[in-house]
């Protein structure tokens, strides 16, 4: 998370919707339908690389991001699970940077 320089405040929202985003991570495995999963998927791995070649920072893609989700307005239902995707999408590493390998000693 570090690596991304996303703020402590959206840190802390991925940490506490990992729960959530293990349920999009079951759901898609389940699924018979893998092309909606990989459709979503490159949808915000598209618009991430948009953004971060406009030099926007993480916070701000962050948002933008759960905007194109539907945004975080209309109670918690819907940002638990908005967020929850967002949570599930960056720990797949489809949208933000893995962190650079390092060579092993």
């Amino acid at each position: 998370i570090e690596h991304n320089q996303l703020s402590s405040h959206i840190m802390q929202l991925l940490s506490s919707h990992e729960i959530t985003g293990k349920k999009y991570a079951d759901y898609f495995s389940r699924s018979t339908r893998l092309d909606i999963g990989n459709k979503i998927a490159e949808k915000f791995k598209n618009a991430y690389q948009h953004m971060k070649k406009n030099a926007m920072d993480s916070d701000s893609i962050f948002y933008e991001l759960t905007n194109l989700a539907g945004g975080l307005t209309g109670g918690k239902m819907r940002t638990t699970a908005i967020v929850g995707l967002m949570t599930y999408l960056f720990y797949t590493c489809e949208i933000f940077e893995n962190p650079p390998k390092t060579a092993a000693a």
